[in-house]
């Protein structure tokens, strides 16, 4: 049976674009099909109706965390450009 690193390995990348930027993007192949995405906003996230309201709310409550940890560590945000 192969390990996780093993598993990851030509799936899994870290790409720099500064020495002071990290760029992280993730791909999950399930969530790239709409029933895939009707089941992870029904079932993980225990929305009865799937709607991209949703989708907005996830992305809303990932920014606030991100930058209640920014505050929190003293760690300095720079606004995004346009």
């Amino acid at each position: 049976m192969a390990s996780i690193p093993e598993l990851l390995k030509d799936h899994v990348t870290l790409e720099v674009e500064c020495l002071d930027r990290l760029y992280l993007n993730g791909y999950i192949g399930s969530l790239a099909t709409p029933g895939g995405l009707v089941s992870f906003l029904r079932e993980q996230l225990g929305k009865p109706i799937p709607s991209p309201v949703v989708l907005g709310q996830v992305t809303e409550k990932f920014r606030e965390s991100v930058k209640e940890l920014a505050e929190r560590e003293e760690i300095p945000v720079r606004p995004q450009r346009a």
